[in-house]
C-alpha cells in the first residue's frame, strides 16, 4: 500500500526534525568542549567530521528505508521552492 500524503508529511517532518535535534545537540556539546578549552582546531575538525558522517550514514538509511517518501518529499520541496521563486508573475 502506498503511503498518504499525511503520512509523508509526517515522515518528512518527523526526519527534519530529528536532523534539527541532532545538529542542534552536536552544536551544543561542541560549543561547551571550546569554552572549557578542551578542544583545539584540529580536534574541532575531527569532531565535526566525524558527527558528518553520522548524520550522512543515518540520512543514507532514511532513504534506504523510505525511497518513495524521499522521492516525494524532494518533489514537494522543489515544487514549493518553484512556487515562491516564481512569484506572482501572471
Amino acid at each position: 500500500m502506498e503511503p498518504t500524503a499525511n503520512e509523508l508529511k509526517n515522515s518528512a517532518s518527523s526526519a527534519a526534525q530529528y536532523a534539527s535535534d541532532k545538529a542542534r545537540q552536536v552544536a551544543s556539546d561542541v560549543s561547551d568542549r571550546i569554552k572549557k578549552g578542551e578542544m583545539n582546531a584540529q580536534d574541532i575538525y575531527q569532531e565535526a567530521r566525524a558527527r558528518a558522517e553520522d548524520a550522512m550514514d543515518v540520512s543514507v538509511d532514511f532513504v534506504k528505508k523510505h525511497p518513495f517518501s524521499t522521492v516525494a518529499g524532494a518533489a514537494a520541496i522543489g515544487f514549493l521552492a518553484g512556487m515562491l521563486i516564481r512569484g506572482n508573475r501572471h
